[in-house]
């Protein structure tokens, strides 16, 4: 069972204050948790409770532990003193806070590793959490607009939409033929033939190059005189006496 063991401990907090705490800690009574009834903490907290692994998580933090000196006073839920802290005790205790020391050393450097150079200036400033200057992964790449995103190794649908519209487009077939066949509009077919790399044809089929000569069919040609007629004569016949 999944618990926010932080919420647990401020709910002990409260319901036994002189024995819990959230900032000053105190050696507890061995095997406190055999006092709490499970079903309490749970009336107060609205859900099941893991009552073994919240006092575990209170006693095996750095700041119970270093409590945890010889001859110190336990105390049990309402905070009356049942019995001490043995040397034996102390000693063990000691040799577990240098091992939680070592760990929160470790974990330390692997987060200023994550810091930005920014964050590490603004870290020594009070009051500033050190993961608002961490680093984040930079965001993916912008995909081309209309591409979908496709599983590795295998082409995107509207690039396989796009490639058989153009080869259906090369045979012959109008994109206002397949426009109607597949509820689009002619343009959306022309600019996936184009996405795909295809050519487009000019109204009727014809090529646009040809198109552009019809182009010049049909304008008023300049009105001709005998004096200009005169003119492009005598002009040729000296360009052909050379």
């Amino acid at each position: 069972m999944w618990q926010n063991h932080r919420e647990i401990i401020e709910l002990f907090a409260t319901l036994w204050p002189k024995a819990f705490s959230v900032r000053q800690r105190r050696p507890l009574k061995l095997a406190i948790e055999r006092d709490i009834k499970p079903h309490e903490v749970a009336l107060a907290a609205g859900h099941p409770v893991d009552v073994d692994a919240a006092v575990a998580y209170y006693c095996n933090s750095i700041w119970y532990v270093e409590t945890l000196l010889a001859g110190a006073q336990r105390v049990d839920l309402n905070g009356e003193r049942v019995g001490t802290v043995t040397p034996a005790e102390a000693t063990a205790a000691a040799l577990q806070a240098v091992g939680i020391r070592k760990a929160m050393a470790a974990k330390r450097a692997q987060e200023q590793q994550q810091l930005t150079p920014v964050g590490r200036v603004l870290q020594s400033i009070p009051g500033v959490a050190d993961d608002q200057f961490r680093k984040v992964p930079a965001p993916p790449a912008a995909r081309p607009r209309g591409e979908e995103l496709a599983p590795v190794g295998r082409p995107s649908r509207n690039a396989e939409r796009n490639r058989e519209l153009a080869r259906r487009y090369a045979s012959g077939e109008t994109s206002t033929v397949l426009a109607r066949e597949l509820g689009l509009t002619p343009k959306s077919i022309r600019d996936s033939v184009v996405a795909a790399g295809g050519v487009l044809r000019a109204a009727g089929g014809r090529p646009r190059k040809h198109m552009e000569a019809r182009a010049h069919i049909g304008r008023p040609r300049k009105h001709v005189t005998p004096e200009t007629k005169e003119a492009s004569v005598t002009v040729t016949a000296t360009i052909g006496s050379y």
